[in-house]
């Protein structure tokens, strides 16, 4: 997937379909302390569907934004021995 993101290629709106993954173990393991996790992710998926001409490569943009959000949820969790 990382090879994908950082390829020099059009990312069509057909790439979306992998990050269905990683969108529903954020909305399975969010609190509300992060909130704005889920609102980067939200704001990722809603460019990720738009097709516009007033944004040049939204999708681009919302692949890069859902790595970000999912670089920051992951760090930002904390293991407990219960989610073992």
């Amino acid at each position: 997937m990382i090879t994908d993101l950082f390829s020099p290629i059009f990312r069509g709106q057909y790439y979306a379909v992998q990050w269905f993954f990683p969108l529903l173990m954020l909305a399975a393991y969010w609190t509300k302390s992060e909130w704005w996790l889920c609102g980067l992710a939200v704001t990722a998926l809603f460019l990720s569907i738009i097709n516009t001409a007033l944004i040049k490569m939204e999708h681009s943009i919302a692949e890069y934004l859902f790595l970000a959000t999912f670089i920051l949820f992951a760090l930002k969790r904390k293991i407990s021995p219960a989610m073992i």
